[in-house]
C-alpha cells in the first residue's frame, strides 16, 4: 500500500477568513486522496514563516501552499524548499521571484481593478445625469475634476 504525500500550508495568518476557508478546501482534498496536511500560522510574522516552514521540510513535506508574510524575505526559503526537493504552490499572495514557483493560484488583480473601476462607473453614472442645477451638481462637478 502506498504513503500518500504530506503538504505543509504557510499563510499570512490563519486568522483571517480566507485563509481559513482555503485550509479546510485543501485539507478536504487531501485528506479525501490519504495525502496529509501540516498547517502552521506565522500570524503575520515573517521570521516565524521561514522558522516553520524550515521545521515543515524536517518533518518531510513533499510540496506547500505559501502565502508569504513578505514577498522578498521569503526568498531564502524558497532557496532551501527547492533545495529540498519540495514543490511550490504559491497561493493568493506571490512572491518576488516566481522561478522559484510550481504553480500560482490567485487573483489577476489588474483584472480585478478593471471591473471594480466599470461596476464603480456603472453605479456613480445614473448619478451624475441628474440635472446640473439639483443637489448632486456638486458632486457631479467634483466627479468632473
Amino acid at each position: 500500500d502506498e504513503e500518500g504525500y504530506t503538504f505543509g500550508f504557510s499563510a499570512i495568518d490563519m486568522e483571517n477568513p480566507y485563509f481559513i476557508t482555503l485550509e479546510n478546501s485543501i485539507r478536504e482534498s487531501l485528506t479525501e486522496n490519504g495525502d496529509r496536511l501540516i498547517t502552521m500560522d506565522p500570524g503575520t510574522d515573517e521570521d516565524v514563516q521561514a522558522s516553520q516552514i524550515q521545521q515543515m521540510i524536517d518533518e518531510g513535506i513533499d510540496a506547500i501552499f505559501l502565502s508569504p508574510v513578505n514577498w522578498e524575505s521569503i526568498t531564502p526559503s524558497l532557496e532551501t524548499l527547492r533545495e529540498a526537493g519540495g514543490k511550490i504552490i504559491n497561493v493568493h499572495t506571490q512572491v518576488k521571484d516566481m522561478d522559484y514557483v510550481d504553480a500560482y493560484v490567485g487573483s489577476d488583480n489588474l483584472e480585478a481593478g478593471r471591473i471594480c473601476g466599470q461596476a464603480l462607473l456603472e453605479r456613480a453614472l445614473p448619478l451624475l445625469s441628474v440635472d446640473r442645477e439639483g443637489p448632486l451638481s456638486p458632486v457631479r462637478s467634483g466627479y468632473g475634476e
